[in-house]
């Protein structure tokens, strides 16, 4: 069948089924089948460059890995009803941020840029402009959408850790998941842990800092949670190889059997004034994310034990 006209007809952004390549164009394109549309008048211009800067942005990849059904699985593409169900609230919707018209009109004037200075330039000064202008479009898709802080970590964990991890072209690359944090991993863990339950019992006048071990020959890493009364940065300690051997029993001890495999969800313990952690040394259990994910669990059995 053959296509409409008004979906080669401008003002409209263009993008690929794989959903990796985004364009907006003032002028008439013809395509093949790989690559979609989304027109409208000439008034809507700006959204339509708004609506580029956001399919391009960090959170829409965010929110298409979790909701492409294909992503993984097969093909690596988006559907057209995919696409189209991703949030995109207009500037005088109930849940447009304020100020939505002028974050729009700042995108605009962005790319409208890159439209006028790439015109005549070379492939690589084009990339370069569209590198340069990514850095200022990416904080006003976030604004727009109000991104929060945590939002953002989720958001770069899943691009930085479970993307790659899942799509994985072969079986020989490394998987960014299962990686041994290193020790400015591990320190971005634990600030983040320790920053985030301090802000939970701020007005409990407890200050929260933490330390921790790793060991990459026992391929675990144990962290102890310190409730004081002075906030002290995160520090590696190192531990007597018969510690580390009656942490590999803790860790055989806790696995969980299902059929051929074995796998260990964690072992905590809590003392009066601090809190023990064991887990496996791979950069999923120790990611910001986690972190995050451990805070919560963490406040929410401080204030059962103060319930």
């Amino acid at each position: 069948m053959r296509p409409l006209n008004s979906v080669f007809t401008p003002p409209m952004m263009i993008f690929s089924q794989g959903f990796t390549k985004f364009a907006f164009s003032a002028h008439k394109v013809r395509f093949f089948h790989g690559l979609r549309s989304i027109t409208g008048d000439d008034v809507d211009a700006d959204l339509l460059r708004f609506l580029t800067a956001f399919f391009a942005s960090n959170l829409s990849k965010y929110l298409t890995f979790h909701s492409g059904s294909n992503f993984g699985v097969g093909r690596e593409q988006l559907h057209v009803y995919e696409s189209l169900n991703l949030p995109f609230p207009l500037p005088d919707h109930e849940l447009a941020p304020n100020g939505a018209t002028e974050i729009v009109r700042e995108v605009a004037r962005i790319i409208t840029g890159i439209e006028r200075r790439g015109e005549n330039a070379s492939a690589d000064r084009r990339e370069s402009l569209l590198s340069d202008a990514k850095q200022g479009l990416e904080p006003l898709v976030e604004a727009y959408f109000n991104v929060s802080k945590e939002e953002r970590i989720l958001i770069e964990d899943t691009l930085a850790i479970s993307q790659p991890s899942i799509h994985q072209h072969g079986l020989d690359g490394k998987i960014a998941s299962l990686a041994f944090p290193d020790g400015s991993e591990r320190k971005l863990y634990a600030d983040t842990l320790c920053a985030t339950l301090n802000r939970y019992v701020r007005k409990q006048g407890i200050k929260i800092s933490a330390q921790g071990m790793a060991a990459q020959d026992f391929n675990l890493m144990f962290m102890t949670v310190i409730f004081g009364t002075h906030k002290r940065p995160y520090v590696d300690v190192t531990g007597q190889h018969e510690l580390w051997a009656a942490l590999a029993r803790l860790d055989k001890a806790a696995r969980h059997e299902n059929g051929p495999f074995s796998y260990l969800r964690g072992f905590s313990y809590f003392e009066p004034d601090r809190l023990h952690m064991l887990k496996p040394a791979v950069l999923r259990s120790w990611s910001r994310t986690a972190a995050l994910n451990d805070a919560d669990a963490i406040f929410e059995h401080l204030a059962e034990q103060d319930a």
